[in-house]
């Protein structure tokens, strides 16, 4: 066996995840994917980056007109992230993410302007170098990943197999190559460096590693102030109550503690500094409507649920998590509870906020930040059994999830697998499935993967309805204006969309795009969003479309985003009409602000 077998290996994750990343953000999407390389909370994280370093001030919405000039459709979920409070702008995001973006962030300044890209945070080098750091951090999370497991003594085949295992067989590379601007691909790298920097101060209190300790820890709260919980798995990385015991009495006692306390604090501080410049406050909750819900947390959801179990859609870390915990109660008490220590807090605080999916995405993507510990302790455990034939079934049955891992990232892509609302029956319905007869079955994102024809867009928010079935309109709700339309077992039929064939190009691949609001007081309904192509002789169907609305909703009594897009059949002749409208047979639901865009698939 090659001595250093396990580098190597790195330089191949590293070599194909770049050019996954380059496939990526230059050939789809008509070669415009790098547009899209910014999302969700990213917006949030990011914007403090060229509104200080390029625009000199804190007016987010200036720093992004760059941004929506090629993205239009991003304003709605700018503006949520960025908000005015007490008549000032204020970013929701904690400001770590952006800090360890800053040296990678100037760099693309320099690109920028040296080859004659503009310089405003949202150009082509930009959005390419953001990429390719989410790539660096991953890298030296691995590096560290391998340089711990050494000092642990770990055989060499057994630190590869688990590092090509986290890298393609949990939802981190998605996180790397497909949203990079998400928080968890730079707490894992960092929390990487942490544990072995905690390794090396247990067994060498010195002053480089005490101040590399207490910046990586830093970091991790900067990013996400939940992840000081971390700082408890020195008591796992310590191995035994000796060892502790040293390493508590060294801190307690040594100057250098004064110095790791001092580096903490002032990283930690420039999120208080960014709260009193934004809104003259030295803390605030900047959540608004979201927060934990210690009471009531969702443990056995957020582990294996089909909406969002960790366990569930990320089976290795269930495989790695068991048998470490397995071999250490039968082995090593010390470093069963020291393991549980971190892990029962994390899964107990995570389950209690109050969107326990955090958002969309792929899998439960917090737990993404705590694979660095797990996965030492996965190796440390396979190192501590004397059969190896068990380490090797170990893998062996791991590496039943890389095939799992790869479908679900390409179901993810490819609107397969929706991003939120999932439920057993989905679940099992594309299973493994990856062929494109699947697509578009559930919600998903569909905006950026469609071009539309600009002279084909439809809305109408009911204030003044004129689809007809005015009966249908209500004023005790709506999402915005006084306004909406609504559909019972008695009135089932809401206010109706059409137009002739004739009216759409003539063109293969044309898809209908339905995006609305919807309230629904419980689930107890089938109110479905359908299209009907009804022939101009005949006066049949030759084709109907319905997707039920719940299956996009995640929380019952409160307006929520739907959308579907539906791909219309050849026209038997130009007068047949195009429906779109909502139906129910059972229950109650409200809608608003419908939106109807035809185009084809990019």
């Amino acid at each position: 066996m090659i001595k250093n077998f396990s580098k190597i290996v790195i330089v191949v994750i590293t070599v194909f995840t770049f050019f996954y990343i380059k496939h990526e953000r230059f050939n789809e999407l008509d070669g415009k994917a790098w547009t899209c390389v910014l999302n969700g909370d990213g917006y949030g994280y990011y914007a403090y980056l060229p509104a200080i370093i390029i625009n000199h001030n804190l007016d987010y919405k200036n720093a992004f007109k760059a941004e929506l000039k090629v993205r239009p459709d991003q304003e709605e979920g700018f503006n949520h992230l960025c908000y005015i409070f007490e008549g000032k702008q204020l970013n929701k995001c904690f400001v770590g993410t952006a800090v360890v973006w800053v040296p990678t962030f100037l760099v693309a300044c320099l690109v920028s302007k040296v080859f004659g890209y503009d310089v405003d945070g949202f150009s082509f080098p930009f959005k390419i170098i953001l990429s390719l750091t989410a790539l660096l951090y991953f890298v030296i999370g691995l590096i560290f990943l391998r340089k711990l497991m050494k000092l642990y003594n770990i055989n060499e085949l057994i630190i590869s197999f688990i590092l090509i295992l986290v890298s393609f067989g949990t939802n981190l590379f998605y996180y790397v190559t497909i949203e990079p601007s998400m928080s968890h691909v730079y707490s894992f790298s960092l929390f990487a460096v942490f544990l072995y920097f905690a390794r090396k101060s247990t067994t060498e209190f010195r002053l480089k590693n005490t101040i590399w300790l207490a910046i990586t820890l830093g970091l991790l709260i900067l990013i996400r102030p939940i992840n000081v919980l971390m700082a408890l798995s020195v008591f796992f990385i310590a191995g035994d109550l000796k060892t502790l015991r040293s390493f508590i009495i060294n801190l307690f006692t040594s100057r250098q503690t004064i110095v790791l306390l001092v580096v903490i604090c002032s990283i930690v501080g420039i999120q208080f500094i960014m709260w009193h410049a934004q809104v003259g406050k030295w803390f605030i909750w900047s959540y608004k409507q979201e927060g934990f819900n210690f009471k009531e947390p969702h443990i056995s959801e957020i582990l294996f649920s089909y909406r969002k179990g960790w366990f569930l859609y990320t089976p290795f870390m269930f495989i790695t998590v068991c048998f470490a915990l397995l071999v250490f109660f039968r082995k090593d008490f010390f470093l069963f509870f020291s393991l549980l220590l971190v892990f029962a807090p994390a899964v107990y605080i995570l389950s209690s906020w109050s969107d326990w999916e955090y958002g969309g995405g792929f899998g439960s993507r917090p737990f993404i930040d705590y694979y660095p510990l797990f996965i030492i302790a996965l190796g440390i455990s396979m190192e501590m059994v004397k059969r190896k034939w068990i380490d090797w079934a170990v893998v062996g049955l791991s590496i039943f999830c890389l095939p799992l891992n790869i479908i679900q990232v390409y179901q993810r892509l490819n609107y397969i697998l929706p991003y939120s609302g999932m439920n057993k029956d989905k679940y099992w319905a594309i299973f493994l499935k990856a062929d494109r007869a699947h697509a578009n079955l559930f919600y998903s994102d569909y905006g950026p993967f469609f071009k539309f024809d600009s002279t084909l867009i439809f809305r109408n928010d009911f204030e003044h309805n004129s689809w007809g079935n005015d009966t249908n309109i209500t004023s005790e709700y709506s999402f915005s204006g006084n306004y909406s339309a609504f559909v019972n077992e008695k009135r089932c039929y809401s206010p109706i969309f059409s137009i002739t064939a004739g009216e759409l190009p003539n063109v293969q691949n044309l898809y209908i795009y339905v995006r609305l609001y919807a309230y629904l007081p419980d689930f107890d309904n089938d109110a479905s969003i359908v299209v009907n192509v009804l022939g101009s002789k005949d006066k049949k169907a030759y084709y109907t479309g319905g997707r039920q609305i719940k299956n996009c909703i995640v929380f019952p009594g409160r307006w929520e985003d739907v959308e579907y897009a539906f791909a219309l059949p050849a026209f038997h002749d130009s007068s047949d009409m195009v429906y779109a409208y909502v139906y129910t047979s059972k229950g109650l639901a409200y809608i608003d602000d419908e939106e109807i865009k035809f185009g084809v698939h990019r």
